[in-house]
């Protein structure tokens, strides 16, 4: 396992053909929205808290009536299979294991059909 994101990225560009890399790295037009994102996401510290205990802590939540495994979904990305082979198939597979619903893009490699045969999870 790699340790940190710069790791993940150095991973990523010796594996990936360069295309993939670069679409996989870049964002839309001029990359205001990625590079606003990375700024925000500079500002949020985590502090952990050591000796808690946290025996009864759940990180469920209730979202549209449903109960998530934790506050989060996986949302579309389009082209995992340039990434992976049957990529959304894995996502939605393990999404549904750690009880959070998947949404698979209009922009798939893999057919909603395929996906759908691959888990019962919500979608």
């Amino acid at each position: 396992m790699l340790s940190n994101v710069l790791e993940y990225r150095a991973a990523a560009k010796r594996f990936l053909p360069s295309f993939a890399y670069w679409y996989l790295e870049g964002g839309a037009e001029d990359e205001v929205s990625m590079r606003r994102n990375r700024e925000a996401y500079g500002e949020v510290f985590f502090t952990p808290r050591v000796f808690v205990d946290v025996t009864d802590v759940s990180t469920a939540v209730r979202v549209a009536g449903r109960e998530l495994g934790w506050p989060v979904v996986v949302g579309p990305t389009g082209l995992n299979g340039l990434f992976r082979h049957r990529a959304d198939e894995l996502l939605a597979k393990h999404a549904n294991a750690a009880g959070v619903p998947f949404v698979l893009s209009t922009a798939s490699t893999s057919l909603i059909e395929t996906v759908r045969e691959t888990t019962n999870g919500d979608l």
